[in-house]
Order: C-alpha cells, then sequence, then structure tokens
C-alpha cells in the first residue's frame, strides 16, 4: 500500500455566494458597503471538502456554471470563500486567462518581461525564462516588432509560452490550452508535459482529451457541489454519459422513429428515391430487406457521441449470396458513410446483427438505410424501405461536420501499411 500524499491544496467546508445587484449603480453601492439590503445571491459552490496531494494531477469537469472556476479562484487567492476554509501548502499559480497585461503598442520581447514580472517570477530567473519564451515561439524578427502587428496565431503563441514559463508548486490552468495551429499545439502538449511533471496540478477544461492527457484523478462538480471524485478514467466515462444523455434531450431529432417510406413518410420517402436514383434502383427484386432497427428492439431512435458503437439489427430474404450494409445519408441524400457487416450471406432468410465498435461520424442529424450488395460484383440490390434516425450529439473532441476514420491505410507507391485515422469535413 502507497503512503497517502501529503495535501498541496485542502478545502474544509468551503462555499462561495456572488451578490446579483441588478444594476450597475447598486452593485457600486456595495462595493462600498451600500446598497446591499434585499440583494440576491447565487450560491456558486456549496460545502465543498477536498483535498489534493502534491504531486497529484487533478482536473475538474461539469457544465457551464457548475463552480469550476470559482473553485480554481478560491484555491489561487483571486477571491475569498464565504464559508470555511481554503489552505494551499506552497506557490501557486494560474494559467486563467492568457494575455494577462500585454500591450499591443509594445514589441513581443517588453510583453514578455513584463508578463513574467506580473506572473512574479524571481529576479534571477528572469533571463532563462525570457530565452525559453523566445526559443518556443519561433518569431525571429517579430520578437522586436509591436504586439498590434502579430496575426491571431503570432500572438496566441507568445501569450501561452509567457503564461507558462513559470514552475510553481500547485498550478490551476483554466481552458487557455489547445490555441493556434496544429503544429504549435503538439508544442504546447510537449511544454505542458514537462510542466505538470513536478507539480500539483488543477485542469478545468471542457475537452475531455485534455484531462485523459495530464489528469490521474478528476473532480465532477453539478450545480456548486462535488458530485464526483475518483479515477480519471471511470469519473469521466459517467461524465461523459451525463452530458450525450443531455445532448440527447435538446438535440432529438424532431421524428424519432423508423419510417415506412410505403406507408407514406414524407421526408423520409423522398429521401429514399434519391437512394434509388444513386444506386441506379428500381423495383425491389428478389432478394430483401424483411425487417430493420437499432439492436435495442425497443429503441426507435437512437443518439449517441462520436467514436460510440453501434448495433443494428437485421432481417434478411436473399435469393443469393448477398452482404447487408448500411448507408448513412445526410437529411439531404447525401451518401456520408457506408457501414458493412463482414460476412456474405448465403441464400435463404437470416437475421442479421451489425455492430460497428467506435462510429466516427461527427456531430449531426443522420438517417440510416439498409441495403443488400451482391456478394460477387457489389451492386446494390435491394434497398430496405424501412430508415432509422441517428443524432450524433456534441462531444469533447468532434465538432461538425466532421468524419473520423480509424483504421488501416497505406502510404506511398509501396503502399506500406499504417494505422491512423482520417478526419474529413463532410
Amino acid at each position: 500500500m502507497t503512503a497517502a500524499r501529503t495535501p498541496a491544496v485542502r478545502l474544509e467546508a468551503v462555499s462561495k455566494r456572488f451578490p446579483l445587484y441588478g444594476s450597475p449603480l447598486r452593485q457600486m453601492l456595495g462595493y462600498v458597503g451600500l446598497g446591499a439590503r434585499n440583494v440576491r445571491h447565487k450560491l456558486a459552490l456549496d460545502n465543498i471538502n477536498l483535498a489534493i496531494g502534491h504531486g497529484e494531477r487533478v482536473g475538474v469537469v461539469g457544465h457551464n456554471g457548475s463552480g469550476k472556476t470559482t473553485l480554481l479562484r478560491l484555491i489561487i487567492g483571486h477571491t475569498r470563500p464565504t464559508g470555511g476554509r481554503v489552505l494551499v501548502d506552497g506557490t501557486v499559480q494560474a494559467l486563467m486567462q492568457t494575455g494577462y497585461g500585454f500591450n499591443d503598442d509594445l514589441t513581443g520581447l517588453e510583453n514578455i518581461r513584463n508578463a513574467l514580472v506580473y506572473n512574479g517570477l524571481p529576479a534571477q530567473a528572469m533571463a532563462e525564462a525570457e530565452a525559453d519564451i523566445v526559443e518556443f515561439v519561433e518569431l525571429g524578427e517579430f520578437i522586436h516588432h509591436p504586439l498590434k502587428t502579430y496575426s491571431l496565431g503570432m500572438r496566441a503563441r507568445l501569450e501561452f509560452a509567457a503564461a507558462t514559463a513559470i514552475r510553481p508548486d500547485v498550478l490551476a490552468i483554466d481552458e487557455v490550452l489547445g490555441a493556434g495551429d496544429g503544429y504549435f499545439v503538439r508544442k504546447c502538449v510537449e511544454r505542458m508535459r514537462r510542466l505538470v511533471s513536478n507539480t500539483t496540478l488543477l485542469l478545468v477544461s471542457h475537452s475531455l482529451d485534455q484531462i485523459r492527457e495530464y489528469c490521474e484523478r478528476v473532480v465532477w462538480l453539478d450545480g456548486g457541489r462535488l458530485r464526483e471524485d475518483g479515477p480519471a478514467a471511470e469519473v469521466l466515462e459517467r461524465y461523459r454519459r451525463h452530458m450525450a444523455g443531455h445532448s440527447a434531450r435538446l438535440l432529438a431529432p424532431p421524428a424519432p422513429r423508423a419510417v415506412q417510406a410505403a406507408a407514406g413518410g414524407g421526408a423520409h420517402a423522398a429521401l429514399l428515391a434519391k437512394v434509388h436514383d444513386l444506386f441506379g434502383m428500381g423495383t425491389v427484386g428478389a432478394d430483401r430487406i424483411v425487417d430493420f432497427g437499432f439492436a435495442d428492439a425497443m429503441q426507435a431512435a437512437g443518439t449517441m457521441e462520436t467514436g460510440e458503437a453501434l448495433a443494428l439489427r437485421l432481417t434478411v430474404e436473399a435469393a443469393r449470396p448477398v452482404r447487408p450494409v448500411v448507408l448513412g445519408m445526410s437529411e439531404h441524400g447525401a451518401l456520408v458513410f457506408e457501414l458493412e457487416g463482414g460476412v456474405t450471406l448465403p441464400a435463404g432468410r437470416h437475421a442479421v446483427a451489425l455492430r460497428n465498435p467506435r462510429l466516427g461520424v461527427g456531430v449531426g442529424h443522420y438517417v440510416l438505410v439498409p441495403a443488400l450488395r451482391d456478394a460477387g460484383s457489389g451492386r446494390v440490390v435491394d434497398i430496405g424501405e424501412s430508415v432509422l434516425d441517428l443524432q450524433m450529439a456534441a462531444s469533447n473532441w468532434s465538432d461538425p461536420p466532421l468524419v473520423h476514420l480509424d483504421g488501416k491505410w497505406t502510404s506511398g507507391a509501396a503502399r506500406t501499411p499504417i494505422d491512423g485515422k482520417v478526419s474529413a469535413w463532410v
């Protein structure tokens, strides 16, 4: 059994209330101790008990307004608790707003020096930190130009580098990672790995991938209360499912059920007509799809996140060897993706289960259309008349309208096999 870590941060029954004045005048009077009568208050944190050991890396997740930023502000001393105690053992530094104190009329180098002073860096460490920042940002002569001449990407480099040129005992980060182009983001990742390797980290981020990357433990705040506190993988999985359910309620398709086109499915009937035109299909032949649905027979519509597993079922009557597939269509009839069952069915009646272990489709509303391909020629020989609605809800890593394709690819004239992921706009 490993020894418990000495607490670097400890919160004991901490609560925080903010007054809601309702007008600038009442707010000004409240600041000077007047006009506080009958003022409503917002309870941002409610009786939080939390201990974080030296060297622990802790992620903080929760809805907007759940109290995440307030928690960090209490720990770094930007505000005081209304009730309870906040105890910090060691130096603490915050990355809560890059660019704080930057002046557009000063050069990049002058802004670096100012930022190091604002961050409280000791005088003996100034020269080393300045050289580190200049090397990291790779701005060349632009480092001597006024900040107002910088592009957004150049400014992001300078701000991030200046903000991370510190080595505190406790580091609190609030939503400041990942700015800039792909090359710079990779540099940021490496810089952050070095920065957090010998410090106590508290990271607030809506990107669950960032939490997984840097944190071993996760605190989940909900409505100002501590809902969960535990190993990162376990808490993040429960939080992800909670958020997916929340998105499902907000983004559920307007007609969430399988639609029989032959019975007058409206928009779905028109979409099926486009699918028939796309694949040159006329009347249904001897091969046909008798039934199509989600693996859960009681499920009428699907809502899931990018990267989750999709399970479907088909009942097929085949007059020849066929391969069952599912066509993923946009609402407007564009073919976005095709799922294959990976099996060839002989002639006869079959009940088939199709499962994609990690559906890499971006946020949006899709229509799933079942089809059969001839096992020899690959030609589509039947398109099912029953379709399903699928809503891909917002997730932590996929923005519309991306498609992510994991698998084995080949590279170059030698067709060298590689493992990888392709992301494309659709």
